[in-house]
C-alpha cells in the first residue's frame, strides 16, 4: 500500500499579496541573539551552560557527546565554499586557493545544451542521489522568498537569470533524533548540515561544470520551506518545518539557484497540514511552548515578534522562546520533528497510516491514538 500524494499547478498555501513582505535574514533568530538586545536570547550562545551539565552528570550530556555533537557540524563550520556563489577554487597542497575560472570541456565545447529541459532535470535530480540527498525537487523561484537583505544589511539581490531552485533533501538519523532534546539529536542534526553543506558544493559545481551559473545555500539567501513546498517535497508543518511524505520532517534542507534551464515540479498533497488541524504532538512535546495550539492557521504572530513575516496563511512559531530554551538546553532541540507522528523511517507498515490519512481523513483520531498505543510518544 503506497502512500499517495496530489500535484497541484499551484502551491497549496494561502498569501496575502498586500501584507507579505521578503524577509530580512537579520531578523532569524540566531541573528537576533548577537545585535537585538529585546531579543530573550541576545548574547547567549547556545552552548554556554554545557560545563555545568558535564559537571552535573546530567544524563544525554556527557563530555563524549559535546565533542560528538562539535564534530558533526565540521564541515558545515569550516567549509564555506559549500555555499558558494561562484566556482570553487582547486587546493594544492601547501598553496592557496586556484582560480579555477572554466571547466575545460566548456572552454572547448560551450555549455551543455540539453535536448530538453526534462533532460536536464533529471540529471540534477540524478545527481542530487549521487550527492547524498534522499530526494530533490525543482522550484521555479518565486521572489518572496528571497531575502531582502544578508546579515549584515546589504541588499541581496540572486544574478540574474536565476530562475529555478534544485531542492535538495538530506535525511537525519532516525535514532539520532528521538533522543531529543538531549545531544543525540543535536548530533544528528550537526550531521545533516555537514552533508548539506557537501552535497550542495557538489550539486553546484556539477552545474558550473556543465558551463551553466549556480549558488549554493544552506539556511541562507532564501527560505528553505517555501522553497521545499514549491518543488513538490512536502507541506508545510505546524512547526514549521516541511513535511515529507516519506519520513516526515527528519530531514534538512538545501537548496541551489541556477539558470540551467529546467521543468519545476509540481507541489504535492498527501493530507499532512490536514492531519496538523487535529495533531498538536509537536506543541505538546515542546518544553518553550513556541508552538500553536490553535487548530486553524492565522494570518500573524500573536506575539508580534520580528522573527515572523506576516501575510501567510500558517502556524506561526515564537523563534524568541524556541532559542531562548535552546542556550538552556545547551544544544538544540528537535522535540518536535521527533513527535511528529510523519517522523518514522520509510517502510510498508509506515505507508499504511498515510494512506488512510491521505484518502480517508476521518480517522485522523484513529491514527493519532495508534501512534500513542504503540509507543512512539516514549
Amino acid at each position: 500500500m503506497k502512500a499517495e500524494t496530489r500535484r497541484f499547478l499551484e502551491a497549496p498555501y494561502l498569501l496575502d499579496e498586500a501584507r507579505i513582505r521578503r524577509f530580512d535574514q537579520k531578523y532569524i533568530g540566531f541573528a537576533r541573539a548577537g545585535w537585538d538586545e529585546s531579543f530573550k536570547g541576545f548574547r547567549k550562545g547556545i552552548a554556554d551552560g554545557a560545563p555545568e551539565k558535564v559537571r552535573l552528570d546530567v544524563p544525554g550530556y556527557s563530555r563524549v557527546g559535546y565533542a560528538l555533537q562539535a564534530a558533526a557540524w565540521t564541515v558545515y563550520d569550516t567549509y564555506r565554499g559549500g555555499f558558494s556563489w561562484g566556482r570553487i577554487g582547486d587546493m594544492e597542497p601547501g598553496a592557496g586557493p586556484v582560480n579555477r575560472t572554466e571547466d575545460p570541456l566548456t572552454a572547448a565545447l560551450g555549455p551543455w545544451r540539453p535536448r530538453s529541459p526534462a533532460e536536464a532535470s533529471d540529471a540534477v535530480k540524478a545527481a542530487a542521489r549521487v550527492f547524498g540527498a534522499f530526494k530533490a525537487g525543482i522550484a521555479a523561484v518565486n521572489p518572496l522568498w528571497v531575502y531582502s537583505n544578508r546579515i549584515s544589511g546589504e541588499a541581496l539581490e540572486l544574478p540574474p537569470g536565476m530562475k529555478h531552485a534544485v531542492v535538495m533533501l538530506i535525511e537525519m538519523d532516525y535514532e539520532g533524533i528521538l533522543r531529543s532534546p538531549a545531544l543525540g539529536a543535536a548530533v544528528a542534526t550537526g550531521n545533516g548540515y555537514s552533508r548539506m553543506c557537501f552535497a550542495s558544493a557538489c550539486m553546484a559545481e556539477f552545474i558550473r561544470n556543465l558551463g551553466w551559473s549556480a549558488v549554493a545555500c544552506g539556511n541562507d539567501t532564501a527560505l528553505s520551506v517555501p522553497l521545499a513546498v514549491d518543488a513538490g517535497l512536502g507541506e508545510a508543518g505546524r512547526n514549521g518545518l516541511l513535511i515529507t511524505p516519506e519520513i516526515g520532517q527528519r530531514m534538512r534542507i538545501c537548496k541551489v539557484f541556477t539558470d540551467l534551464p529546467l521543468v519545476p515540479d509540481r507541489p504535492v498533497s498527501f493530507g499532512a497540514r490536514r492531519f496538523c488541524r487535529t495533531c498538536m504532538k509537536c506543541a505538546a512535546r515542546c518544553p518553550s511552548r513556541s508552538i500553536s495550539f490553535d487548530r486553524e492557521p492565522s494570518w500573524e504572530a500573536p506575539w508580534g515578534s520580528p522573527s515572523n513575516n506576516p501575510g501567510a496563511y500558517k502556524w506561526y512559531v515564537n523563534a524568541d522562546e524556541c532559542y531562548s530554551f535552546w542556550t538552556v538546553n545547551t544544544a538544540d532541540c528537535s522535540n518536535c520533528i521527533s513527535s511528529c507522528p510523519y517522523t518514522k523511517p520509510a517502510g510498508t507498515i509506515h505507508a499504511i497510516p498515510r494512506f488512510f490519512i491521505r484518502r480517508f481523513p476521518f480517522m485522523n483520531l484513529l491514527w493519532l491514538w495508534a501512534d500513542t498505543a504503540f509507543g512512539y510518544d516514549r
